[in-house]
Parts: structure tokens; C-alpha cells; sequence
């Protein structure tokens, strides 16, 4: 066995037969070589005087033909057809009883026809041969597209064939055989065709990657010309790197069907590159495309970090995307694998999104039959729909009714709102039933949503029908009070609190961003300072039991407070002012929202052997937020006596704390047990931290 490398296998990649372009060669077959100026046919027997043969007849440019000589000139298997314009006619030819076949390739025929001579003809029934090589090719077309005329009366079927691949396969072709068909020796071809398509497993040394392919059966007999268009099967997305096409006026497999005179007309042949979109999903929802149809709605919120995919009949297409925040529409532009040859290969689709979304971010705080569950950081969407319309969507809604076990009742979406604006405020309500697949229960859903300074609240309350159950979502800023926290409000209006701060039985200070009452607190009573004569500060208490926003006041706990299960509620009516000061004579009294008040030189109600005190602060000692505190302008009071409600009560004169200052005392948990403390006394026997440091009480 011998290894063959001649010029006539590497014409199949040389420069004269490269395509660098996605067309193929010589559409409508125009241009022709001329007799004489064919290519060469690779001989592989071992009897031929040289292993190339020039081929005699003509051809169409860019393509190769079957002509041949063999015994005698073969030209009659591709010749030139000028009725009709032009075109290739294949016609097999009945040489001495032995069917010579007809076909046209991009690649480089090759036979094996041992013997010389007429002894040749002992030896033609074991002929072989077919197309090798083909042309460089890096693209990805959809289908093969030509028309053909199929004159024969032979019954013979022809075959239109094309496939694409990368690398190379290099296999064994007969060289010589003896009078029995016995292959004696055997020669190497790169890329033979039936080797590149699997139809020969054996004599085979590397293998390159077949990459898409199609073999199409032409049967019926037509002697008008018809046109078809075959889609090219891929098996690999791998970018191919060489190509063939062939067309056999007989069965160019199977050489013991070949028939005489068999006959097929080729003519305008030509690659097809798709660049339809097929279809697009979006978040999970796929809208199909219809042929001819370019602009779509999608009833959704585009959202750049949403999954989109693009799909196009394209196999090698390119898709664009770009989005349009004012209009909400996305453009997708699907270009053909050829477009830069074929700059009109594309094709453009709109598709309508809501037109606007803004999303709003804040705490949400659930109340499921009076029990409010701790609120959560959640965003809210405000859509304006394709028609103007809005709509109002809480995403992936959930809610623990139990720790530990949520129900999750998926998107609440509400539609065609009602939209006011006044004075830069605007306002959103809407009622809805609807039904939640978690619940699967018919609910009512009720909506008040004001937009106002780019900043967005809700109420939502939901309602079972004909049920009991009710579940009021509110959607609003937090706000903290525990008494360590500052407090600095940006906005009026809606909020969600945790109410976190505990109070010493007996009397201490209060200031709260918003009005409440003396019951909602759970205190026995709050008084107002009223008045300042001769040292001594008068309050009165609040009959009515209602407390104003930002206002200082005294207030009575029977009994230590601590900090409850559930202490989130919201309020409507918080305002983002600054405490207020109460002024009788030279004492006034101020509310604090700030975290650790420097309290030095300052007044306050402070605890001491176990007795509660106007106490002068010294240095380090602290406020904490939402309490209230006493300036005295002019000289330093060193006694100061209150009258509440008209009575001396048992809190004493000015004092001053365990070194000049009056102290917040903790457990080792962190839990304030007592505020502005000026004594352990009282506290049960443990250990405590004062200052940063731990204390023991014994």
C-alpha cells in the first residue's frame, strides 16, 4: 500500500477552488472552463501511466465534472445546457455494455479503472470511484436550495448530496485487483466522500468530524424544472472548516444500479441561510413567532437580569438585542450566517414589554388575624402597562404563620388601577378577587399605594371570601425604637415599627416620632410638664390618655416592662420633625432621637438606692433615643423638685449619680434591664455590664 500525494488532492483546497465566501461557486452555472481547461480527475490504478488525468469536455467553472478518458474520450457525462438559459446536464454513458456515471462535485473526482488498454474492459464491472476533498468553508448554511429538470425514462433515482466537516479522514481506495475483483493493494485518499459520511466503516486511519449533511432522492420524472430547497441535518455544533456538494444524474452509491442514459439538469444552485426568529422566551413565558409576522406584545416587566433567550431557524445565524427603556420595546435583530456577503439576509422583531416599572424597596410587615409576623425587606414593582393602564405587583409573596413554616402564595399582581395625582402626591387604589393556586381560595384584594418623592407606600389587605381568614400586608419604611437606635425620619406618613425598648417600673422620660396613647404603650399614666416656680417643676397629667408626635412627657410604668413576642405594628401619621421643647421659666424640657445623647451637665429622671431622682449628668453618662431630658439656663440648680398632677411624688431633688454620671445597666445577653441607673440596688443577685464592664451583684 502506497500513500499517493499529488497535486491533483491538493487542488481540492488550492487556491483556485477555495470559497472564503458563504455563497457557492458559478450560480446559474454562467461561466464554463472551456474544452481543455478542466480540472484533474485522480487515478488511482496502479496500471495508469500517470495518477492525474486531465479531463476532457467541459465543466462549469468552480465545479468538476465526470468527463473522463478512458479507452476513449468520455465527454458527454457534463456538458453544457443552453436551451433554457444555461445550466449542467449529467447523462450517464453506456460505454461497451459498462455505465460510466455522471456527476458534478465541488470536490475532486477520483476512479479506479485498472488494466490499459481494451484489457481495461476485463476489468470495468470492478470499478470504483467518487469525489475526494472539497472546498474550504467556515460557515453554517440551513439548507440547500437548486432546481433541476429529471428527464430520464431509466427509473433511476439521482441524488443531490452536501455535507460539511472539519479535519481530516483518511482511508483506503483500491489500487489494483486481479481478474476475480480481488482488491490486491490499496492507495490513501484524504476526505472521500462515502468515508466523511459514514457510509464505509473499515480502511480508515483518522477521522475528521462530520458536521451536517443531506442526501436527497430525486425519483419522479419531470421534464419542467423544478425547484426545491433541503435542509442541511447538523449533528455537531462545531464551526465546519471544509465542504463538498455533489449532484448524480444515477444512484452514486451503489454502483451496480447505475442505468445508461440516466439524465438529471442542474441549475441554480445556491445556499440557503435562515434568519427567522423562531421563538423568544422571557422568564419562562415563550411567545412562537409566526412567519411574516414582526411585532409582538409581552404582557410582562422587562428586567435586564430576567433570563431572555432568543431562538432562530438560523444555524448559524447572529442575534441582536436591544432594549428601549423609554418605549419598553426590545428589538431583535436576526442576521443570516452570510451577512457579509448578503447585507439584506436579516430580519427585525419588536416586542412590546410594559412600558414602565419602577421598584420600590422597603419593609413588609404581615398580619394574619391580628398576629403580625416580623416585617421583612421586600421590593414592590409598579407597572405601566402596553395601554397605560397600571398595575401593582408583589412578587413571590410569603408569610410565616408558624416559625419555620411559610406559605407561599406566589405573585400578587393587580391590574387597571386607579390613578390620582394632587400636588406632586400620587395615589393608586384598586379592589381585585383573584384566586392563589397556594391557597386555592377565592380572595378579595384591596389596594392604597401613594407614590410620592420617589418613594412608595402600601396597604393590602386580603380577605377570604366568605371566609374568616384576613391577611394585611403593609409596605412601608422601618422604624426602630428600643432606645439605642437614632432616630432620623426622611419622610411623613406610613411606617412599620418594632417596638423594642423596655421601661423600669416607676416614672422615666418618653418622646415618640408619632401619637399613640398612654394604653396603647400599656403605662398607667403620662404627664406634661405645665409649669417651673420656685425649683420646682410641675406636671399634670393627660386625662385623655393621648400623647402627641415629638412631645416630651413623663410617663408611669407599674411595673418593669420587657420587650414583647410581637412587637411590630404600623402607624400611620409618623412625621419627620425634630423633638420638641416645652420651656416654663429657665427649664426646658426636650425630647432626644439621638443614639447616646452626651448627657454631662444635662438633666434627667435617673434610678438611685432605689429611689428615682432629677439627676445631673456627669461626664460619660448617656440619653438613650426617643427619651427627654432638662436644660436649666442661667446659674447651676442644685435642687429641683417635682409636683405631678398637683402631688410631691417620690421623685426626689437633683442628685448626681455613682461618679458625677448615671449609667444603662445590661445583662450578659445585651438586654437593658435598667436605664439611666444610678444604683444596682434592687437588681437580683447575677452579673451585669455597666460602662463596658461587668458588675457583680451579690
Amino acid at each position: 500500500m502506497k500513500k499517493l500525494f499529488t497535486l491533483l488532492l491538493m487542488g481540492s483546497v488550492s487556491a483556485a477552488n477555495l470559497l472564503q465566501a458563504q455563497a457557492l461557486p458559478n450560480f446559474g452555472f454562467d461561466s464554463w472552463k472551456g474544452k481543455g481547461n478542466c480540472g484533474i480527475t485522480y487515478l488511482t490504478a496502479t496500471t495508469a501511466t500517470s495518477n492525474q488525468q486531465n479531463r476532457p469536455g467541459d465543466e462549469p467553472a468552480g465545479w468538476s465534472g465526470s468527463n473522463i478518458n478512458q479507452v476513449m474520450n468520455i465527454t458527454a457525462l457534463c456538458t453544457q445546457g443552453t436551451d433554457e438559459g444555461n445550466y449542467t446536464k449529467l447523462k450517464n454513458y453506456n460505454a461497451f455494455g459498462q455505465i460510466v456515471p455522471a456527476y458534478l462535485t465541488l470536490g475532486s473526482p477520483w476512479v479506479f479503472a485498472y488494466g490499459s488498454g481494451f484489457d481495461m474492459m476485463n476489468y470495468a464491472k470492478f470499478g470504483d470511484g467518487g469525489s475526494c476533498g472539497g472546498i474550504e468553508f467556515a460557515y453554517k448554511p440551513d439548507a440547500l436550495k437548486f432546481k433541476y429538470k429529471h428527464p430520464s425514462t431509466t427509473e433511476e433515482t439521482a441524488h443531490a448530496i452536501a455535507y460539511l466537516w472539519k479535519g481530516t479522514f483518511t482511508s483506503n481506495v483500491p489500487s489494483a485487483c486481479d481478474k476475480n475483483g480481488t482488491i490486491t493493494n490499496y492507495t490513501q485518499l484524504d476526505d472521500v466522500d462515502r468515508v466523511v459520511l459514514g457510509k464505509q466503516t473499515d480502511g480508515i486511519n483518522t477521522k475528521g468530524e462530520l458536521i451536517a449533511s443531506l442526501d436527497y432522492e430525486i425519483t419522479e420524472t419531470t421534464t419542467t424544472w423544478q425547484e426545491v430547497t433541503i435542509p442541511l441535518n447538523y449533528q455537531s455544533n462545531s464551526v465546519p472548516e471544509k465542504l463538498n456538494v455533489i449532484f448524480s444524474a444515477g444512484d452514486y452509491w451503489t454502483r451496480a444500479n447505475l442505468k445508461g442514459n440516466s439524465e438529471l439538469h442542474i441549475d441554480d444552485v445556491q445556499f440557503v441561510y435562515n434568519s427567522e426568529l423562531t421563538r423568544l422566551t422571557y422568564d419562562g413565558t415563550t411567545i412562537n413567532t409566526t412567519e411574516g409576522v414582526y411585532a409582538y406584545e409581552v404582557p410582562a416587566v422587562y428586567g435586564s437580569s430576567k433570563q431572555l433567550e432568543c431562538v432562530s431557524n438560523g444555524k448559524g445565524a447572529t442575534i441582536e438585542t436591544a432594549y428601549n427603556e423609554q418605549t419598553g420595546v426590545l428589538t431583535v435583530t436576526v442576521k443570516g450566517n452570510d451577512i457579509s456577503v448578503n447585507a439584506g439576509n436579516l430580519h427585525t422583531y419588536t416586542f412590546q414589554f410594559a412600558k414602565a416599572m419602577t421598584t420600590y424597596t422597603n419593609s413588609l410587615l404581615v398580619d394574619v388575624d391580628g398576629s403580625t409576623i416580623a416585617p421583612t425587606e421586600e421590593s414592590i414593582i409598579l407597572i405601566q402597562e402596553m395601554d397605560d393602564s397600571y398595575s401593582f405587583l408583589l412578587p413571590n409573596f410569603s408569610f410565616e404563620i408558624v416559625p419555620g413554616s411559610s406559605i407561599l402564595l406566589g405573585d400578587i399582581k393587580m391590574t387597571n388601577l386607579t390613578r390620582t395625582e394632587e400636588n406632586g402626591t400620587v395615589t393608586y387604589t384598586g379592589t381585585q378577587d383573584m384566586t392563589l393556586e397556594a391557597l386555592r381560595l377565592p380572595l378579595t384584594v384591596k389596594l392604597s399605594a401613594i407614590e410620592k418623592d420617589g418613594n412608595l407606600v402600601a396597604t393590602l389587605p386580603i380577605s377570604v371570601i366568605n371566609g374568616t381568614m384576613s391577611v394585611n400586608v403593609t409596605f412601608a419604611p422601618s422604624l426602630t425604637i428600643d432606645g439605642t437606635t437614632g432616630i432620623d425620619l426622611q419622610t411623613d406618613g406610613l411606617y412599620n415599627v418594632t417596638f423594642n425598648r423596655s421601661f423600669p417600673a416607676g416614672w422615666s422620660t418618653i418622646c415618640l416620632p408619632y401619637a399613640t396613647t398612654v394604653e396603647a404603650l400599656g403605662a398607667a399614666q403620662v404627664q406634661a410638664f405645665t409649669e417651673y416656680t420656685g425649683n420646682t417643676l410641675t406636671f399634670e397629667k393627660v386625662a385623655s390618655g393621648k400623647m402627641d408626635a415629638h412631645t416630651p412627657y413623663l410617663i408611669y410604668f407599674e411595673q418593669a416592662t420587657t420587650v414583647s413576642d410581637t412587637p411590630w405594628f404600623s402607624v400611620n401619621g409618623v412625621t419627620a420633625s425634630s423633638p420638641k421643647t416645652v420651656t416654663h421659666g429657665n427649664v426646658t424640657f426636650t425630647g432626644n432621637y439621638e443614639a447616646g445623647r452626651n448627657m454631662e451637665g444635662l438633666y434627667g429622671v435617673a434610678e438611685k438606692d432605689g429611689a428615682q431622682y432629677i439627676m445631673r449628668g456627669g461626664a460619660g453618662s448617656t440619653l438613650g433615643s426617643t427619651g427627654a431630658y432638662f436644660t436649666v439656663s442661667g446659674s447651676e440648680v442644685n435642687s429641683l423638685h417635682l409636683r405631678l398632677d398637683g402631688i410631691e411624688t417620690s421623685i426626689s431633688g437633683v442628685q448626681t449619680g455613682q461618679d458625677g454620671q448615671a449609667f444603662d445597666i445590661y445583662s450578659l445577653n445585651g438586654i437593658k434591664v435598667r436605664s439611666q441607673a444610678a444604683t444596682t440596688d434592687g437588681l437580683p443577685k447575677g452579673i451585669y455590664l455597666i460602662n463596658g464592664k461587668k458588675h457583680i451583684v451579690k
